[in-house]
């Protein structure tokens, strides 16, 4: 099969799916934003019906005018249909054996059929409303009951109403939404098929020079006659052989950069032992419970073996970057609480208060490796801030991403400093980061790990307010939250 028709079959394909899916998720919006407001008007028109009723018997019990009898309900009835002449609305009251007490108009056509009634007020409780929409003929009703208690006797209001316009208007929009798009599938086919000849040409003169080259012919070189990307494809052809021994020079640069950075990772121990020395120091530091050293015990043992899979996973990740990280479902609020567990120690041992807001929603990713990144920014966070100072650690989910921010009011970043932080061994504060015990390589491996997990870190800082770092993570499928 050619390229050009394969562009013209994914081109409709896609072109298809577009609008199959964009107009049914359209037409079901629409359909169901109206199907809600009329469900929701029949629930609201039901309890000014029943707050009509009951306050018109309230006062005639309080004028000793009412008893309950057959009559004095077809009273009450009219004189709460009186009070809404004019708003359309029908109804009726039942006794708690569901025998009418009084009914508006259309009696002929409840007779009928009354299943309805006996639908939509079950399992009733007071307070509550149920509805259910039905057939009538070629009509589509929606019904809503409630229940009242009056003098210890349970009583049932039931209105309706005809809805059958919402479900006709929908038919209609579907079959005029499919002659559309028949009728677009057409005229983009025909459109693609010509375009895609034309667009076509200066690669089938590419592929030829390609040959060229292939048979020994070095010299050979495209002519460029456009700026767009077949020309600036043409322009890369070209410069290709010049650019050979840069690149290989590049590859030794960056597996140079590696070995040292390997060589160097010992002194970035620290960070993901920061847990691990906060509950020390509360074991030796403060008098506690046989359960509560466990626990700290165990959060020691934890973060231990924590360490020792980062170790090995980090040597994978930058001997053997060739080789993917296996990313599971991570629940964001399991990850930002077991974060907060490890660091809040350490941060209010330093008279500094951590305050977290998670957020309900997955990624994927190594929650180990991304634990030890936010460990590490909050714990650059903790040294920036000072005394008394506040630390935020917040999640925030959008429809397709999740973004964890911390935000820290501390000393701030020169803007000619921020760009260069995540490089191998570099500091802002070269002093305060060695007497804290810092090598400068924790945002440096951060945005490695982050980098393998496909995040956007982005850093905002103004020098004596504050530093905010952003990660942007993928949001995962909405399956793993159902």
């Amino acid at each position: 099969m050619k390229f050009r028709t394969k562009i013209l079959l994914v081109n409709l394909i896609l072109i298809a799916a577009a609008f199959a899916i964009s107009g049914t998720l359209l037409l079901n919006r629409s359909y169901q934003a109206r199907l809600n407001r009329e469900i929701t008007g029949a629930m609201d028109e039901n309890q000014m019906i029943q707050a009509s009723v009951e306050a018109e018997v309230i006062n005639r019990i309080l004028r000793d005018e009412f008893t309950g009898g057959a009559d004095q309900w077809r009273t009450v009835g009219q004189t709460v249909k009186d009070t809404l002449q004019g708003t359309g609305a029908w109804f009726q009251i039942l006794d708690q054996n569901k025998q009418l007490l009084y009914e508006g108009e259309l009696q002929a056509l409840l007779e009928e059929d009354s299943g309805w009634l006996n639908q939509v007020s079950e399992n009733l409780t007071e307070g509550k409303k149920q509805y259910v929409i039905y057939p009538e003929g070629d009509s589509r009703i929606v019904a809503a009951a409630g229940m009242m208690v009056l003098d210890e006797k349970q009583y049932y209001v039931v209105n309706r109403k005809d809805i059958t316009e919402i479900f006709s208007e929908r038919d209609q929009q579907v079959k005029y939404y499919q002659v559309m798009t028949l009728t677009a599938l057409t005229v983009c086919g025909l459109l693609i098929y010509l375009i895609s000849g034309w667009l076509m040409r200066p690669i089938v003169r590419l592929s030829a020079k390609a040959e060229d080259i292939a048979e020994g012919n070095y010299g050979s070189r495209v002519r460029v006659r456009t700026e767009d990307e077949i020309g600036r494809l043409g322009r890369d052809f070209n410069r290709m052989a010049d650019t050979v021994q840069e690149h290989v020079q590049e590859l030794e640069d960056e597996n140079r950069r590696k070995e040292d950075f390997v060589a160097n990772f010992t002194h970035e121990l620290k960070t993901p032992l920061t847990s691990v020395i906060g509950y020390a120091e509360m074991l030796s530091s403060q008098n506690l419970s046989e359960e509560e050293r466990a626990i700290a015990a165990n959060y020691i043992f934890k973060e231990g073996l924590r360490l020792e899979a980062m170790s090995m996973k980090l040597f994978d990740l930058i001997l053997l970057d060739r080789e993917g990280l296996e990313l599971k479902a991570v629940y964001m609020p399991d990850l930002m609480d077991s974060i907060r567990e490890s660091v809040e120690p350490l941060i209010t041992g330093d008279e500094k208060q951590l305050v977290v807001r998670p957020v309900p929603a997955y990624i994927r990713g190594d929650a180990t490796l991304l634990k030890t990144v936010f460990i590490n920014m909050l714990d650059n966070a903790r040294k920036a801030s000072p005394k008394g100072g506040k630390i935020v650690f917040v999640g925030m989910a959008a429809e397709e991403e999740v973004t964890l921010q911390v935000v820290d009011f501390g000393i701030g970043i020169p803007p000619e400093e921020a760009s260069r932080i995540t490089e191998a061994f570099y500091m802002v504060d070269k002093s305060r980061s060695r007497d804290a015990g810092g090598a400068g390589l924790g945002l440096s491996l951060a945005a490695k790990i982050l980098e393998k997990h496909g995040a956007k870190l982005t850093i905002e800082s103004e020098v004596g307010k504050g530093t905010v770092m952003n990660v942007c993570f993928r949001r995962e499928a909405d399956i793993y939250e159902e």
